[in-house]
């Protein structure tokens, strides 16, 4: 009797990259369907107990809402306003409240009722905000208030919810939704739109890249589950976020570079055929930039390698199709505030720092909470440590990113068959370098709430693709497997703990917490 086991049909590695994919997008669209502002009771401060990093329990039912933090609010804020007001403005202080506290505190001499005046005008003029952002379920301290107009702004570049605004309208127009009245409904279409779609394309072109740079199909498959599950773009596909559009940009444009490569090896290309992928090339990178800005390393160096090996088309091309993106951007700018620079330019100016500002800080004041980290006396070495390391660590949350390096370490010793894969380990180890020295001097809050270094996340298709000759020799024995797949467990947990909002604590530092540490 002949062994049914023999009898099974064999899988390839493109049908077990299928059910990688097809499960990668079901638990996206899980975490979209479900996408709601939950209140956790540890987050928030008890009765009585004095205010901190913790806000306050709500005294009454919150609107329910499928959004998440006041960075999607914000962004959601403007693209309302955009389609339903036709304005960038999303909230408002009013004008006679500052004329009114002002003539009261006129003429008060004595100490103590001046004190007093001065305390009601305070009250006064900040209850005097209204408008989207004001609205429950729209509350956001991304906020900046037109210091002469007092009109509130977000903070957010406009060019994406402008973007957004044009599809939001598609939708009212044709449905009659609108996000007031309908939040779930419509933000639901558009993060799968936006998000979702994007998504699946990303992990196809993933698993292009790695048939072309591993040697293994275990390698392969690893690769690509660690791209599809185990990096922190999983969690952020159901807020709306400028983090995985750049991270999307950033791959495909990788994979436009591949093609230019291959290309040119095979001297197969016609003009059009090698100008279109050097337009598509430059017009990806631009828009990285748009959502990521340090991605400007990113978009430099491809530059600099292209005007050596392609100097006609990346000047000619490249360039003017990269920089097309970012001056939308900077118009964009324009339209919305009146100035080219972008509202978070504006951090520490009275853009900022308006009367109830999350922001508002005085010299010698402590305030609580991970947005303070750098500012309450973290030192920069310990921020550093923290920012690789420990509790928002890019390599400790995702340990994988760490095989990358030891691929680096050994490049000269690799005689790859892709000569690209050498041109990404080359990316990867200066443009890493560049971003994470960018982030270690010029940031101090590791990104606010969120499960991971999420200002790192579009790096992570480079880190991963620059480990694939580590993985390659980790699949040729059982040991280097085991060690593969308990790397592969805590990406997997970082990138779905908890699982239902990104805009929380990575599972590290909810581990520090439990185990005595004070936290910020």
């Amino acid at each position: 009797m002949a062994n049914p086991a023999s009898q099974r049909e064999g899988f390839s590695a493109s049908s077990i990259a299928g059910i990688v994919i097809a499960l990668a997008i079901a638990i996206a669209l899980a975490k979209l369907l479900s996408a709601q502002r939950l209140y956790e009771p540890s987050y928030h401060r008890a009765p009585g107990e004095l205010p901190g990093s913790r806000s306050a329990w709500p005294t009454s039912r919150p609107t329910p809402m499928p959004t998440f933090s006041s960075n999607d609010r914000s962004r959601w804020a403007t693209v309302r306003s955009l389609v339903d007001d036709g304005s960038f403005i999303v909230g408002k202080r009013d004008t006679f409240a500052y004329i009114l506290t002002a003539v009261a505190q006129t003429g008060q001499t004595d100490f103590f009722p001046a004190l007093t005046t001065a305390a009601c005008g305070l009250s006064k003029r900040i209850s005097s905000s209204s408008g989207i952002s004001f609205e429950d379920g729209w509350q956001t301290v991304d906020l900046v208030l037109h210091p002469d107009e007092l009109n509130f702004y977000s903070t957010k570049p406009p060019l994406l919810p402008i973007m957004v605004a044009g599809e939001y309208w598609v939708i009212k127009k044709l449905t009659g939704w609108t996000l007031k009245e309908h939040p779930f409904g419509v933000v639901r279409i558009i993060l799968f739109t936006i998000n979702l779609v994007p998504f699946f394309i990303y992990l196809l072109v993933f698993w292009a890249l790695l048939q072309r740079f591993s040697q293994s199909d275990w390698a392969c498959i690893y690769a690509l589950t660690i791209a599809a599950l185990g990096t922190s773009v999983l969690p952020f596909l159901n807020s709306f976020n400028n983090h995985t559009m750049a991270t999307f940009s950033i791959l495909f444009a990788i994979y436009g570079i591949v093609r230019i490569q291959e290309m040119a090896d095979a001297k197969s290309k016609t003009a059009w055929q090698g100008s279109l992928w050097f337009a598509l090339v430059g017009l990806l990178c631009g828009f990285a930039v748009c959502n990521e800005l340090p991605s400007l390393a990113f978009l430099a160096f491809v530059a600099l390698i292209g005007t050596f090996k392609f100097p006609r088309q990346t000047i000619l091309v490249y360039l003017p199709c990269a920089a097309l993106p970012i001056l939308l951007l900077l118009a964009s700018n324009q339209v919305a505030m009146g100035q080219w620079r972008p509202a978070y330019s504006e951090f520490g100016s009275p853009w900022y720092t308006y009367e109830g500002s999350h922001w508002r800080i005085f010299d010698g004041m402590i305030r609580r909470g991970i947005d303070w980290a750098r500012y309450n006396g973290e030192s920069r070495a310990t921020y550093t440590f923290h920012l690789l390391l420990g509790h928002h660590g890019f390599f400790s949350l995702t340990p994988v990113f760490l095989l990358a390096l030891v691929a680096l370490a050994r490049t000269p010793f690799y005689q790859h068959s892709s000569k690209s894969w050498g041109f990404l380990a080359l990316t990867s180890a200066i443009v890493g370098a560049v971003v994470i020295v960018f982030y270690i001097f010029k940031s101090d809050n590791y990104g606010g709430f969120a499960v991971g270094p999420r200002w790192l996340m579009w790096i992570a298709p480079l880190f991963i693709l620059t480990a694939v000759p580590v993985i390659d020799g980790m699949a040729k024995s059982k040991t280097g497997r085991l060690i593969a797949l308990v790397l592969l467990i805590f990406a997997v947990l970082a990138a779905n703990y908890p699982g239902w909002n990104a805009w929380r604590h990575p599972w590290i530092y909810d581990a520090m917490l439990d185990s005595g540490w004070p936290g910020y």
